[in-house]
């Protein structure tokens, strides 16, 4: 018996031009997909930039807070009730202060890769340095028990002063670093 060969006849649904343009439209969806990957993903970046700024303004010390407190102790003109104001403060904005120093500690590695390491050793500093946002209210609290008679009014009001000059130069440096996380900010839109 002889077997007869059996031929298979293949007939492709699309030609060539067909299926080039079917890749072309999937490389059209891939590459819009992209896009919306990128948007999505610079839009959350843009967030996260202005949460890291956000909290940057609560730790800087405004003058409703403590500081008028503060002020009339440096000023050695400082009541029972400037001591009492100081430690009231110091319990209103711990949470909020607390939650800004996590934030920012969270967030240490985006800004290292967005900003750089300067600017994420800067915030380092500003927030637990000696002179920092940690430490001033550490000296602060320490502050607000200074009413007792066992502290002359120099040193009360020395200390004071000091705390005054360190508050400044953590508000200024807190405003160059917000400044910078937003102008940056604006060139990457």
């Amino acid at each position: 018996m002889s077997e007869k060969p059996t031929t298979v006849n293949v007939t492709a649904p699309m030609s060539i031009t067909d299926i080039l343009t079917a890749v072309e439209k999937l490389m059209g969806m891939l590459e819009r997909t992209i896009g919306y990957v990128r948007a999505t993903d610079n839009a959350v970046q843009r967030y996260k930039g202005r949460k890291v700024a956000d909290a940057l303004d609560v730790l800087a010390f405004k003058s409703d807070g403590s500081r008028k407190h503060l002020e009339a102790i440096a000023a050695g003109n400082g009541k029972l009730k400037d001591f009492e104001g100081i430690a009231t403060r110091m319990n209103q904005t711990g949470e909020d202060v607390e939650e800004a120093l996590e934030l920012l500690d969270k967030s240490r590695k985006f800004i290292r890769r967005r900003y750089g390491m300067e600017l994420a050793n800067r915030l380092d500093g500003m927030m637990y340095a000696g002179g920092g946002k940690a430490s001033i209210r550490l000296d602060l609290y320490r502050l607000a028990r200074m009413e007792d008679e066992f502290y002359s009014p120099e040193d009360v009001a020395n200390e004071a002063r000091l705390i005054l000059k360190n508050i400044s130069a953590l508000n200024k440096g807190l405003e160059q670093a917000h400044d910078i996380l937003i102008e940056l900010q604006k060139h990457e839109e």
